[in-house]
């Protein structure tokens, strides 16, 4: 049986799809060996850095977690205003400065 045409060009189609694919796998593994390397070597820099200077190290993470606590707290203890309320409040301003001019 003699193959048409359209699955000569169908079989060629998906060969180069396959080449393509093959092509794709190869860089994602490149890609993968890159990403795991260069995560290895900031472990080891940063297990380097904590050995070196551990009070320095202890202060930064400190200083990090502080300043993490600090705008947790302010974003909680501030009151939430809606669109809605801060818009009224604008056109109140506005309302009273108008009024105080024209008296």
């Amino acid at each position: 049986m003699a193959k048409t045409p359209e699955i000569l060009d169908a079989e060629e189609e998906i060969g180069a799809l396959r080449k393509q694919l093959e092509t794709l796998q190869k860089q994602v593994a490149v890609a993968t060996q890159a990403v795991k390397g260069g995560t290895r070597a900031a472990v080891r820099q940063t297990e380097a850095t904590v050995k070196l200077y551990p009070a320095s190290s202890l202060l930064a993470a400190a200083a990090v977690a502080g300043a993490f606590v600090l705008i947790v707290a302010n974003l909680r203890s501030s009151p939430r205003r809606s669109r809605y309320e801060s818009t009224m409040e604008d056109l109140r301003d506005l309302y009273d400065r108008l009024r105080d001019r024209l008296q």
